[in-house]
């Protein structure tokens, strides 16, 4: 067996032991529905795990973030847009977890449903980037109306995929059917561990598995490797319950300063984006490798439905020839450079390219754009290639650049699995993605409700197709970056 091939062995088996010896998880085992294993409980039975602590004066288990053992204490804070916000402070000393509220105004000019999301980050990467990562929490709960809660993983040896689902469980408190309550989202910011997903269809390839942090409440099928491929049970609610996001550094954390660095440095760009110290242009690009044979391309601005700045305020970029697009590529990245709204690159790709550009070109760019949606294979796998991964550097280049939204595989579902090779080609879900960013929603928002639109999924002409969620294995698209990027245009 080659070397390549080890590794993903090696990485499973080092998962593996580490889980065995962690905090309570959830086990899926190929045909049969979660367990729990495990619990590490204190004196009292608290389940440490999911930060539970005995509470002496109200003779409890509770965690302090949502029930204070004791009066919290609260301070105002001023921003530099005169409005207050109600900083809430509790710490709990458990063995894996602390965590930090801010809680949203009380009124909000944009959205006045308060909702709930978490950001996972170890104790000594929030250690050093507290003040950008608490402007983080600010900022989305000033704009947003999002409560974030950061949750503070103590060292990576304390923690395993099983581990962090679990915590995602007990902050979504699952409701059956109506999935979440009022949790919708998780922001992972550096080296999580995540669970690996097999693409069996297209040689084995492995990436990271986004439904396993998202359907909180299904199971899925392993492999003898411990590799997941697809469903064993769907849950009450048939779909995933949350979105995730993943902020994570071209650097390893092994390289501590590098890696804290170039976090900061993204945080940073994010609070200029919510201060309004850097904003986008108010203009689209559409870059498609194949050339326009019908009077409309049909992936032009139009049939896309990126529709917010209207048609004479975009770009389209197709070639003479289809993927001949060397002679195009510098027309492209110009209009890359003069920072767009949003930009969607479609053409053939992996891990380290999209439509001729690879990392290098994103790192160059004086300027991004704010939103980058691609559908290039394979895009968004950053699995052992963090330093060529086009999604990283795009969300690390020097000005904007703060979502990138791409696939991990070479299909858009895993028909696979599933029980369903006629699907066809799942050509719309751009579309209405689009169709929710028009509206103002941000990106993870606007994704998650293309996702719920599965279980109702139509072809092109109007007619219902049935559940793709049922009838394909788990969609692979991740979200590298902010979920809460929004179009400033949409949301006025």
């Amino acid at each position: 067996m080659s070397k390549k091939g080890l590794v993903p062995i090696i990485i499973v088996l080092i998962i593996a032991l580490l889980a065995a010896g962690s905090i309570t998880g959830y086990l899926f085992i190929k045909n049969k529905t979660p367990k729990i294993i495990g619990g590490d409980t204190d004196s009292h039975g608290c389940l440490i795990a999911a930060g539970y602590s005995w509470c002496e004066i109200k003779q409890k288990c509770l965690r302090a973030w949502e029930e204070p053992c004791e009066e919290t204490t609260t301070t105002t804070l001023t921003t530099t847009t005169t409005k207050t916000i109600s900083l809430t402070t509790t710490i709990t000393s458990t063995l894996t977890t602390t965590t930090t509220t801010t809680k949203p105004p009380t009124t909000t000019t944009i959205n006045k449903v308060n909702k709930r999301a978490v950001v996972i980050v170890y104790k000594n990467v929030y250690d050093s980037l507290k003040p950008d990562i608490d402007n983080f929490q600010k900022d989305v709960a000033t704009n947003l109306g999002v409560e974030i809660n950061i949750i503070q993983l103590q060292d990576s040896l304390s923690s395993s995929p099983l581990d962090i689902r679990n915590l995602l469980i007990k902050e979504c408190q699952l409701d059956g059917r109506n999935g979440c309550l009022n949790f919708e989202g998780a922001v992972l910011v550096g080296d999580i561990p995540y669970a690996l997903y097999e693409q069996v269809y297209d040689n084995n390839n492995l990436a990271p598995f986004m439904y396993f942090y998202e359907d909180l409440d299904a199971s899925f099928k392993q492999n003898d490797l411990g590799h997941y491929y697809g469903y064993d049970g769907y849950g009450a609610h048939e779909g995933p319950e949350i979105y995730t996001a993943w902020i994570r550094s071209t650097f390893s954390s092994t390289d501590f300063n590098n890696h804290i660095n170039e976090l900061r440095a993204y945080f940073q760009k994010h609070h200029s984006f919510f201060t309004k110290q850097s904003m986008p242009s108010n203009w689209a690009v559409s870059a498609i490798h194949t050339r326009n044979i019908y009077n409309t391309h049909p992936f032009s601005i139009p049939n896309l439905g990126l529709t917010i700045y209207g048609t004479t305020n975009s770009i389209e970029i197709t070639p003479d020839n289809d993927d001949d697009l060397a002679p195009f590529k510098p027309a492209l990245l110009s209009e890359l450079s003069k920072a767009p709204g949003v930009a969607y690159l479609h053409s053939h790709g992996g891990p380290s390219v999209i439509w001729g550009l690879t990392a290098s070109d994103f790192s160059n760019l004086t300027h991004l754009p704010l939103f980058m949606l691609t559908w290039g294979c394979s895009n968004g796998n950053f699995l052992g290639n963090e330093k060529g991964s086009v999604a990283l550097a795009f969300i690390h280049g020097k000005s904007l650049g703060l979502s990138f939204l791409g696939k991990l595989d070479s299909n858009d579902i895993d028909v696979y699995s599933g029980n369903c090779p006629n699907c066809g080609f799942f050509g719309n879900n751009q579309v209405n993605f689009f169709h929710y960013l028009n509206t103002g929603e941000y990106v993870g928002e606007a994704w998650l409700n293309v996702e719920h639109d599965f279980a109702a999924f139509k072809d092109p002409s109007g007619q219902l197709v049935g559940d793709l969620y049922k009838l394909s294995g788990p969609l692979q698209r991740i979200i590298i970056g902010s979920p809460f990027i929004y179009i400033p245009t949409a949301r006025k």
